[in-house]
């Protein structure tokens, strides 16, 4: 019974201090949370819209390569 004190200090201690390194997970997490965020957006700015020029290019020399998309000549 005498150490009671003892065991409550510590095990207030204890909760403290796994409060202040869970701080760090919610912070780390939040932070990563709005950087994928903002490479979501980069990469739907730039990197989609080159690709899908990329590919409406490759599918035009697909078409004119194999005579589907020839000029017809009227006349």
């Amino acid at each position: 019974m005498q150490l009671k004190g003892l065991v409550r200090f510590f095990t207030i201690l204890l909760i403290i201090y796994s409060l202040y390194q869970l701080s760090f997970t919610w912070f780390v997490r939040n932070h990563e949370k709005e950087l994928e965020k903002q490479a979501q957006n980069y990469v739907a700015k730039t990197i989609l819209p080159q690709r899908q020029s990329i590919l409406q290019i490759k599918i035009r020399s697909r078409f004119t390569r194999s005579g589907l998309m020839r000029p017809t000549r009227l006349g």
